[in-house]
């Protein structure tokens, strides 16, 4: 097994291998994204519910504002959020959340495991799992309708413990 722990502790992240039909879900997921986005801002608005769930747009500018619009399901939210929505193009974005929140739970408890063994963590991989219901898929998309070079977001440390990168569809800092 990987010793994420070392990798994590060492340089502050570790690549973490994950299986085609994970990565096939991402992209599924990066589509039905891709068009939800596309969905009326009424729409969207209507799935807002607070910062660490639903749909949030941050247009301000400023040295620590990221102008983006995202969108954060827990498998606790999507069921609240299906229930307020008869959308098509939604049921389909929540549906390929969920589907990713499931499969991704091998990886996560594999990198919790190295955190626990390595890092003498008794009961992490536990506690990990028990708040699988809190895990949190994070879609994001900036805002790019400024002058090139500027910047749209700032350093920041997320709103978890560990952040899995699953997919980026252009270059940049992250």
């Amino acid at each position: 097994m990987k010793n994420h722990y070392l990798e994590i502790k060492k340089k502050g992240y570790s690549i973490v291998e994950y299986p085609k039909d994970l990565r096939n879900a991402v992209e599924c997921l990066y589509q039905s994204w891709s068009k939800f986005v596309t969905l009326s801002q009424n729409v969207k608005d209507s799935l807002s519910y607070n910062e660490d769930e639903g749909y949030e747009l941050q247009t301000k500018k400023g040295d620590t504002r990221d102008q983006k619009e995202d969108f954060h399901a827990t498998l606790a939210s999507i069921s609240r959020v299906a229930d307020a929505t008869e959308n098509q193009t939604v049921d389909i974005f929540l549906q390929a959340n969920t589907r990713v929140l499931n499969l991704i739970e091998s990886v996560i408890l594999s990198v919790a495991q190295s955190i626990e063994t390595n890092g003498n963590n008794k009961g992490f991989v536990q506690s990990v799992f028990s708040s699988k219901e809190r895990w949190i898929v994070r879609c994001i998309h900036y805002l790019g309708s400024t002058e090139i070079g500027s910047e749209i977001a700032s350093g920041h440390p997320d709103k978890s413990g560990l952040t899995l990168h699953l997919y980026e569809d252009a270059p940049g800092f992250h």
